[in-house]
C-alpha cells in the first residue's frame, strides 16, 4: 500500500515548478541527481512562522515520518525537531523522494518499460510536458 502523504500535492507543484524553469538539456544530464537539485539546494520554507502554520495539526505526523524515515536511512534521528523550520524541510525532501520517484517510474513507463533505456530528448521533453499537463500546468511548450 503507498503511503499518503501531508500536502504531497503541494510538493509535487513545487517539484513540477522547478522542472518548468529547466531546460530539457539540462533534465537529461542532471536526471540522475534530480531530486538533489530540487529539494536539497534550496529550503522548501523559511521562517518559523511560516513553517509552524504549514504543519498546522499534522506535527505529529510529520514528525513520525522523519523519525521513521531516518531511523531506517541512517540508523539514528538526526533532524532537530525543535526547529519548526527543519522540520518542514526534512519532510519535504523525504516526500519529495517519493515524488521524484513517481516521476521516474513514469518518465521509465513512456520508454517502454526499460529502466536503464534512454529517452531521446525530444520523447523525454514530451513526456514531462505531459506530466505537468497532467498536474494542470500549461505554461510548457514544444
Amino acid at each position: 500500500m503507498k503511503q499518503e502523504y501531508y500536502k504531497k500535492e503541494e510538493i509535487e507543484d513545487t517539484f513540477y515548478d522547478f522542472i518548468e524553469e529547466q531546460t530539457k538539456e539540462w533534465i537529461e544530464e542532471n536526471i540522475d541527481d534530480i531530486h538533489h537539485h530540487a529539494f536539497n539546494t534550496d529550503y522548501y520554507i523559511i521562517g518559523t512562522y511560516q513553517a509552524k502554520q504549514w504543519c498546522g495539526d499534522q506535527v505529529f505526523n510529520i514528525i513520525e515520518t522523519i523519525r521513521e524515515y531516518e531511523d531506517m536511512h541512517f540508523g539514528e534521528v538526526n533532524t532537530d525537531f525543535s526547529d519548526a523550520e527543519k522540520v518542514v524541510n526534512m519532510y519535504a525532501y523525504i516526500v519529495g523522494e517519493q515524488v521524484v520517484s513517481e516521476w521516474l517510474d513514469y518518465r521509465v513507463e513512456c520508454a517502454g518499460g526499460k529502466r536503464n533505456a534512454s529517452i531521446k530528448t525530444e520523447r523525454l521533453w514530451k513526456t514531462l510536458k505531459n506530466m505537468a499537463e497532467e498536474h494542470g500546468r500549461t505554461k510548457w511548450t514544444d
